[in-house]
């Protein structure tokens, strides 16, 4: 992982079931679990390269690539529960905050 990747994600606690998929000309850090690509950029919006995109974007990833958007904001606990219902599988639901 590049070093200004692993700033992205230092006040992270990366769940040991992700996948690191990131790729040396990201923008930024991602991860894949079962069907599920998340992408997470720095915490602060000024040091992103596009300031106005949110922190965390979560796609549906097939053999094809990327799918459909599932979810985009700046919550590390809606993301995490995105990702856990790839992990724990049909019938869990992301809980509302």
């Amino acid at each position: 992982m590049k070093d200004y990747f692993k700033d992205c994600v230092s006040d992270l606690d990366i769940p040991k079931e992700w996948q690191d998929t990131s790729w040396h000309n990201d923008a930024c850090p991602s991860y894949e679990v079962k069907g599920l690509h998340i992408f997470v950029d720095h915490a602060s919006a000024e040091e992103r390269e596009r300031d106005d995109l949110t922190r965390f974007i979560i796609f549906e990833v097939s053999e094809e690539g990327m799918g459909d958007y599932v979810w985009k904001g700046d919550s590390w606990e809606i993301a995490k529960d995105i990702m856990a219902s790839a992990i724990i599988g049909p019938g869990y639901t992301v809980p509302m905050l």
